[in-house]
């Protein structure tokens, strides 16, 4: 008791001198890291007395950059010179995919708490100390999207059907893919790529993302499934698939490879009409409603053909699909399903650009209204404070069509191989 009463005494009295620390304090645990490795951000936030509820952190915007809160703060003590002040250690972790030195400016944290044991609570706030790193990317993972770094990773696969079955044209094979490591987050495991297949349409369900803390130990998991719908009797095969990730220890990259199936596929089957009155009946009235249809379109031939084939063409293309599920979940506000989509539509949408293609593309206010869209998506995903919110996806949908838009006049430049016509340059 008669300590409590002195601890109390100390930090009313000590509570002027308060003014002399630093609020806030921050270090990076690594100097130097792998591109996608786990680094741990250690903030210190100090209060003359008792902290009340959670901080806030304004973590900068960083490309290709995100911080990760672990779990509750550590609440202790810190003798500062004379003074006693209470503490509480936040642990971050931080993932990167830049490559070299990547600078931390000094951000904001604000939180509240007492001058001591028995005043009213007050909005506290501290700027951390600018950090710096170096983020080295590990030799051989140039052809990499996302570079995972984890010391091993479990991968598997299940099909809906076993290889070598027979199907029939129209069925649809699920293939789930599954990946779990340890010391990483599940956002940097990059989608499952999957090769066009002639006569085989592709569908991507929304993937399970899970982190799990568990006594300090962190572990990521992703799940997704590929549906493959088969239009055509043939014979198809379908490819394997190989996870590749850096292993630290190992200092190589680990390969994980997943076989392909084969399945042969057969013609539907064909009802047969029955030979009974009724059906000449009706196949009479059918057949004279075909040849007026047959006289209606011969008149309208030419058009009706292009516009058949306009729209057939329209629907088949893998970026109109793409893009209007990416517009689907900007309307409906699923911001992880849009950053999903927004990742597919790359694939197909700037598949084929030339180098000065991709340059010119860069250069339009489009594209550098939907960079500046997908970055803010990007940290909205990563950052635990704002991903309960809602997510309004109008500024990113219309960012997206003024990008499709400026792809569009260099799709039709390739087309009739003119010279580029003239972007909307960058409004300054």
């Amino acid at each position: 008791m008669r300590r409590r009463i002195s601890l109390i005494l100390f930090l009313i009295l000590g509570a002027p001198c308060f003014a002399q620390v630093s609020p806030v304090d921050a270090k990076l645990d690594k100097e130097t890291a792998w591109t996608g490795e786990a680094i741990p951000l250690s903030i210190t936030l100090r209060s003359p007395g008792p902290f009340s509820g959670s901080a806030n952190f304004d973590f900068p915007k960083l490309p290709m950059t995100a911080f990760m809160t672990q779990g509750s703060p550590t609440v202790g003590s810190e003798t500062v010179g004379d003074d006693t002040v209470m503490t509480q250690l936040y642990d971050i972790t931080l993932y990167t995919q830049a490559e070299g030195e990547v600078v931390i400016p000094p951000f904001k944290v604000r939180f509240s708490g007492k001058k001591d044991f028995t005043s009213p609570v007050e909005d506290m706030e501290g700027m951390t100390p600018e950090l710096r790193f170096q983020s080295k990317r590990p030799p051989g993972t140039e052809g990499m999207a996302m570079v995972v770094v984890a010391t091993d990773m479990e991968v598997d696969q299940t099909w809906s059907q076993t290889s070598g079955a027979s199907l029939e044209a129209g069925d649809v094979v699920s293939r789930t893919i599954s990946r779990k490591a340890s010391g990483t987050t599940a956002m940097m495991f990059a989608p499952v790529e999957s090769a066009t297949i002639e006569g085989v349409r592709i569908y991507t369900g929304d993937p399970t993302v899970q982190d799990k803390s568990e006594r300090g130990d962190q572990t990521a998991e992703r799940t997704e499934t590929l549906k493959y719908l088969f239009q055509n009797p043939g014979t198809y095969e379908l490819p394997e698939v190989t996870i590749s990730w850096w292993n630290p220890d190992k200092q190589e990259i680990d390969n994980k490879t997943l076989v392909g199936s084969t399945f042969s596929v057969k013609p539907a089957p064909v009802a047969s009409i029955a030979s009974t009155e009724e059906s000449r009946k009706g196949i009479g009235i059918l057949i004279g409603l075909i040849a007026v249809g047959v006289v209606a379109l011969w008149f309208a031939r030419g058009w009706v053909a292009k516009e058949i084939h306009r729209l057939t063409e329209k629907q088949r293309d893998p970026e109109t699909v793409a893009a209007k599920r990416l517009k689907a979940a900007c309307r409906e506000g699923d911001a992880t399903k849009a950053y999903q989509e927004y990742l597919k539509w790359k694939l197909v949408g700037l598949a084929g650009l030339s180098r000065e293609q991709i340059a010119n593309l860069e250069q339009t206010s489009a594209w550098k209204d939907l960079e500046r869209a997908d970055l803010e998506l990007s940290r909205r995903l990563y950052r635990s404070e704002t991903s309960a919110t809602t997510w309004n996806g109008a500024v990113f949908e219309k960012a997206f069509e003024g990008t499709r838009r400026e792809l569009k006049l260099l799709m039709r430049a390739r087309e009739s191989c003119a010279p580029l016509p003239p972007l909307n340059p960058t409004v300054k």
